[in-house]
């Protein structure tokens, strides 16, 4: 019954506006049950199917997306994703601290797991316990399958994480990085480029400005650059 749960998509509810939360309508991001979300910022067109997470708060910015098993670990943590980001599917996104802590005689999680369940959880793990962290990741940054993005890092617009890397620094804007642990393969422009696109900000246009600018959307090397000098 759980496995047919999971592929019927039973097991997971749409987010939807209510009190303290921002969701645009035209958004759809399912979220697991069991877990749970704080303060939350969804702005339009969005898609995510299936996020997993327990975080203190959540922001997804316009028309980004995500494909199966967006997983936003650890507890009271914080997630940031900017506008225009092509996320792939299992990708895994240490926001904040587990159960398992290092320094204590041991990494079980005891309240968790039989036959310690009558213990309280609030006695061993208290919110106080857990570092404020967070995951934040610019605008325009694609991400490949079964990437690994860990805790306090901090993803530059216009990044690019190749499938499988683990991410535990942070990445320049428009930084190409790749393996484990994640290094910088290539800057995706040169960096007379990378500075005309900061400067630009598309992802801050109207969508009808955006339509509009196909030549800038098309143009590659000195084209694009000359497009890019013309509007900053």
């Amino acid at each position: 019954m759980g496995l047919l749960r999971i592929m019927l998509g039973l097991d997971r509810r749409r987010v939807a506006a209510r009190e303290g939360w921002v969701v645009h309508p035209t958004s759809r991001v399912c979220h697991r049950r069991g877990g749970s979300l704080g303060a939350v910022v969804i702005e339009e067109d969005v898609e995510v199917p299936d996020l997993q997470a327990q975080l203190r708060s959540l922001k997804i910015g316009r028309c980004s997306y995500a494909g199966e098993a967006l997983l936003a670990l650890g507890r009271y943590g914080e997630l940031s994703i900017g506008r225009y980001c092509s996320l792939g599917s299992r990708i895994t996104l240490i926001c904040g601290d587990g159960y398992h802590w290092p320094s204590r005689a041991s990494t079980y999680p005891f309240p968790f797991r039989e036959p310690f369940r009558d213990l309280k959880p609030e006695d061993y793990c208290p919110e106080s316990a857990f570092e404020r962290s967070a995951v934040t990741i610019g605008h325009d940054v694609w991400i490949g399958h079964d990437a690994t993005i860990g805790k306090n890092v901090t993803v530059g617009d216009g990044a690019i994480v190749a499938a499988s890397a683990v991410v535990t620094a942070d990445v320049p804007p428009y930084a190409i990085v790749a393996g484990n642990p994640a290094a910088v393969k290539k800057l995706r422009h040169d960096e007379e480029t990378v500075a005309l696109l900061l400067r630009v900000r598309w992802w801050d246009w109207p969508v009808e400005r955006i339509k509009a600018s196909r030549d800038l959307f098309t143009a590659t090397g000195s084209r694009l650059k000359d497009e890019l000098a013309r509007l900053a």
